[in-house]
Formats: structure tokens, sequence, C-alpha cells
């Protein structure tokens, strides 16, 4: 998860300048050689960057990876997964069941029903297995999402069915939570006590810390579709694409989207969901407000408090301006991007092979930087100016950027 630092200073005395971005439009940006900042060594799928120098990454088999300074060794808060292990214990038949989930979760796992518009109030709920003491960290499948808190000192880490809120400088776990779906997304709540988190049939729930339950957004779900009468006759996996095909109340057949991006800024939520809907939520009102056409898959950031920058599944990146109700013309179609960022007055896109740059107040691409690899998180940081990349092989490198007038 990425945080966007927007602003201008004015000085008693000088003259007002305008906001970072205005005054270099006309200008190219540049990258200098990328400097290798972490190597991992492993397969990572998610990334974020606390206050100061903290890092973190999440690797494919469900690790967590924390740097406490950029020229520190990174330490990890959780191993990847033992398959082995794994199998034995899904052969000797521990850890699944059945049960409802109908707003709230139970002590082994989260809630799947918000109450409004999912139709999907009971479901399959996981049973911990009988042991002494609080159960070892896990996630179960790829480390999607991560996210530190404002102060830095907590980090929430979201992968499989797992969302664990975790003590960074402690390098331990504060509590986790183990929901009935799969989870594809998690953000901080405001404060360092809760977090938001997502699961893989469209649900956007609220879990404190000190709680072993979580509790639905109300409003905030991704809409099921009716399944069209002439895919009825065909089979369920191929009645739903992008989806998850179901049956809710009077057996009524829907097809189900997960949430694939979750992100927060301020007092707003926004969430975007596989069937082609951005949903903004804000958090001191309880609004919600919706664009009609989305499509979000890979990237999601905001350029600044009234903006917002997605990537559609048929790989256009397009604004949304949240006053209006439409969303803005399309810009680079066909970047497939994964991973976006905003600030110091610059939007960074990337993708394999390649991050594009262009300057906040403007659509004009005005830089590009060739990268080795896909693109798993994208980071911008002032003083100096620089653009940090993590590639999906745990490579982490930064580049200086600077400013060239167009000749």
């Amino acid at each position: 998860m990425v945080v966007a630092v927007m602003g201008a200073l004015a000085l008693a005395g000088c003259p007002k300048k305008s906001g970072p971005g205005k005054d270099r439009a006309g200008q190219r940006i540049r990258a200098d050689k990328g400097q290798l900042v972490h190597k991992l060594g492993v397969a990572v799928a998610s990334g974020a960057r606390g206050p100061g120098e903290l890092f973190a990454a999440g690797t494919v088999k469900g690790g967590v990876i924390v740097a406490l300074r950029d020229n520190a060794e990174p330490f990890r808060l959780l191993d990847d997964i033992d398959v082995r292990r794994r199998k034995k214990a899904a052969s000797a038949g521990t850890g699944t069941g059945t049960g409802s989930g109908t707003g709230k979760g139970t002590a082994s796992g989260a809630g799947t029903g918000s109450g409004t518009g999912s139709g999907t109030g009971t479901g399959t709920a996981a049973k911990p297995a009988k042991a002494k003491g609080p159960l070892p960290p896990e996630h179960d499948s790829t480390v999607v999402a991560l996210d530190f808190s404002p102060d830095g000192k907590r980090l929430v880490s979201v992968g499989g069915h797992y969302i664990v809120a975790w003590d960074v400088a402690g390098k331990k776990m504060i509590k986790q939570l183990r929901g009935p779906y799969g989870l594809t997304a998690g953000v901080f709540a405001q404060g360092s006590d809760a977090a938001f988190f997502a699961t893989n049939r469209g649900h956007v729930l609220r879990w404190r810390f000190d709680k072993l339950e979580a509790e639905g957004v109300n409003g905030f779900n991704c809409r099921p579709t009716p399944v069209p009468v002439e895919l009825r006759g065909v089979p369920e996996d191929k009645r739903c694409r992008y989806g998850r095909f179901a049956l809710v109340e009077n057996n009524k057949p829907v097809c189900l989207y997960p949430v694939t991006q979750l992100i927060r800024r301020g007092k707003r939520l926004v969430r975007a969901c596989r069937e082609g809907s951005v949903g903004i939520l804000d958090l001191s009102t309880r609004k919600v407000r919706w664009s009609s056409v989305a499509g979000a898959l890979g990237a999601l950031t905001f350029i600044d408090d009234q903006r917002l920058l997605f990537a559609r599944r048929d790989g256009e990146l397009r604004t949304w301006k949240l006053g209006e109700g439409r969303v803005g013309t399309p810009l680079l179609p066909g970047v497939r991007a994964q991973a976006a960022v905003a600030g110091a007055g610059i939007v960074a896109v990337g993708s394999r092979g390649i991050v594009r740059l262009w300057h906040a107040g403007s659509h004009e691409v005005a830089g590009a930087v060739k990268v080795p690899g896909l693109v798993v998180y994208l980071g911008l940081r002032e003083k100096p100016l620089r653009l940090e990349v993590l590639l999906d092989d745990g490579r982490f490198v930064v580049h200086p950027l600077r400013f060239e007038t167009k000749k």
C-alpha cells in the first residue's frame, strides 16, 4: 500500500509558489541508474513503505519480510509456507467445518454477510484446531497486501485466509484472524488498532485487533450480478467470467466478484471490484460513492485529494474526479499497469518491464524507466527525489529522478 505526498510551502516575505509539478509541466522526468537497495532472494507479490525507511514485502509463498532501514539487512517476520507440513495437516482433516457468517465472524474467522446487497449471509467458516495457547502466525497462500500504521509501529499483512497484525519493533504477532473465504486486500483503518480487509467474494470488513471477529461495512460490498438465463445451462465454472458462481436467497443464481484493491487516504476508503466498479466510502459520514465505469484490476492510487487513477482490465488507465459522476478519458491504453503511486507532483505507473512517469497536472508521459521484471510496488520519495521499484524477483531498486527542460 502507498502514500501520496502533495503540497506546497510558502515562506513569509517570499512570493508564493505553485504546488510541486505545476512549474515543471514542460520538463522531462529523467531517471538515473538504479541502486540495488535490497535483494530479498525470493519471489514477492506485494510491498509497502512506512514512515522513515521502513519497508516490507510479502512473498508468493506466504512469507513477510521487513527492513527497518534501507542500509540494514531485512529480517523475516514470517517464513514461507512449509508445503509438506501443510499437506500433512490437511490429510489429518483439521481446520475446516461449516457454520454461519451473518455480519460478524466467530473466534475462528470473519463473517461474510454485510447485510447489503451480497446475499451471502451463510457460508463455510473455518474451525481452529484445538491447541494450548495462541496459534502461530501464518498465511496459507501468497501475501497479497501489506500496510504500515501511520506511526510505523504496526504492520498488517493479508494472504490466503489470514490477516495478521504485527508489532514491527518487537518482531512478533499481535493478533491474527482467519476468514472463511480467501482474502484479497487490506489496509489500516484510522489509527493503529483496526484494519479493513476484503475477500474474494466481494466483502469489505473491519477488524479491531482486540477482537477475534470482524464486522461488515454496510453498502460497500462488490455488487453481485444475476446470471443470464442463456448461461444457466453451462458448467458453473464458465458462468461467471472474472467471478464466482453462487446461489443466494431463494436459490437465485448470481456471480460474486472479488475486491481487487483496497486503499485509504485520510477519511476515505476506496475499493475496486473485478466486476467493474470503484467505490469510495467516507468514513466520517458513512456515505458511499460509486463510479459507473471502471474495471480496476491492477493499479489504483490517489493522484491528489480529489482525483483517483485506476487501471482497467483491458489495460486502459483512467482518472476519476471525485466530485463528478463519470470517469475521465482513457490514458495510456494497453499499459496493463500493476502498481501506481503519486507524490511530489509526479505520477508513476509500473507494468512488466517499464515504469512510466508524468506530471500530476498533465496527461502526457514525461519519462520512462526500463526495469528487468514485473513491478510489484512503486514508491516516490522527496528530498532527494527518487523512484522506488520492487520487482517480482525480490529486488528493491531506487532510481534518483531529475527534471530536464524539453528541447
